[in-house]
């Protein structure tokens, strides 16, 4: 008899097991879609995306903001996405806080400051280690980011924007686009170029960071200038054939890659630490590559769920896509608008 309740024991475990992922799962997509209808709402106001992540101005030149042409000596961490669609997923009051405590800082309620102002100090750790149901996928079992030697624990958020198709860090990058040329651009980085020499001279004055995708650093207070945040009349490949949010888990990935960072929604607490709020799709999900100096298992949409990872299209539908998704497939997916129809796997 014991043995008849083991097996059947056995039996039914991995089922259970089986279950309670799928119901993670599913929570996972409904806080995407939380989050893909929040940036419509911000849209709905703003006729934009929000700033991936916001940097701070020259407070010796305010026409100018943090590059990475600039000493990043005095540069600080940075105000991401999450904060600002924080009204739309029943957050408004932790906004009020975060607005107050800049106010109280001698700073204005658009949250930018100048470049050697660090926000997580501003608002202080309560806040930035505030943690948000909505922003965390219940199948991640990584700890919360720590920044500064435990100095601040930021809140874990699993959701990411989508930077672009374009490879993190490197050093010709479209937001020091002024000495750019086809001989500079990193050859690594060839996949459809044609593509994407066109898109670069298209936007050579948005110094901005722009990898073809929604969310970038930038400047909202110079939009036109030296900021750019697409709206809807950007995304010309249409909302149902361009990524907008994925997520990244914070568990061991294994022992050449250590633990992969999820990203804090309020944003990250070193300088320019964009792929802290982003996820590129130069990277296939759930890469296992060890770190290099681009961070390929940091930057790609990653998730505890066997076999792939939630994914909201610029539609606010959310999708599940496996890790063997065709690559070129999941690039052309990444990018706003390279103008090839994409069916949705």
């Amino acid at each position: 008899m014991i043995a008849i309740i083991g097996i059947l024991i056995a039996l039914l475990l991995p089922a259970v097991q089986a279950a309670r992922e799928a119901a993670r799962r599913s929570q996972c997509s409904n806080n995407q879609r939380q989050i893909g209808i929040a940036l419509h709402n911000f849209l709905d106001i703003h006729k934009k995306f929000p700033c991936g992540v916001t940097m701070g101005y020259n407070p010796n030149d305010k026409s100018q903001w943090h590059t990475t042409e600039m000493s990043t000596s005095s540069a600080q961490g940075a105000i991401g996405w999450g904060v600002r669609v924080l009204p739309f997923i029943e957050n408004a009051p932790l906004l009020d806080n975060i607005v107050q405590k800049f106010a109280a800082a001698g700073w204005g309620s658009d949250l930018i400051t100048d470049w050697n102002a660090r926000p997580i100090q501003i608002v202080g750790a309560d806040i930035v280690g505030t943690n948000i149901s909505t922003w965390v996928c219940p199948s991640c079992s990584g700890p919360n980011p720590i920044v500064g030697n435990q100095v601040h624990k930021l809140a874990k958020g699993n959701y990411v924007g989508l930077i672009g198709p374009r490879r993190l860090g490197r050093s010709e990058r479209r937001d020091v686009c002024s000495g750019w040329s086809t001989s500079t651009w990193n050859t690594g980085d060839s996949f459809d170029s044609n593509r994407y020499l066109t898109l670069t001279a298209k936007h050579a004055n948005c110094n901005n960071g722009d990898y073809g995708g929604l969310f970038f650093q930038g400047h909202p207070r110079f939009e036109n200038q030296h900021g750019f945040q697409p709206g809807l009349n950007s995304i010309g490949d249409g909302t149902s054939n361009t990524l907008m949010v994925s997520e990244r888990d914070g568990g061991l990935v294994n022992a050449a890659v250590g633990q992969r960072f999820p990203g804090p929604w309020f944003g990250p607490g070193i300088p320019q630490a964009i792929n802290d709020v982003t996820f590129s799709t130069y990277y296939m999900p759930n890469i296992k590559t060890p770190n290099s100096g681009d961070y390929p298992s940091h930057s790609c949409a990653a998730s505890k769920h066997p076999g792939g990872v939630n994914a909201t299209l610029a539609d606010a539908s959310v999708h599940f896509f496996s890790d063997s998704i065709n690559a070129r497939v999941w690039r052309f997916l990444g990018d706003r608008e390279d103008g090839v129809a994409i069916t949705v796997p």
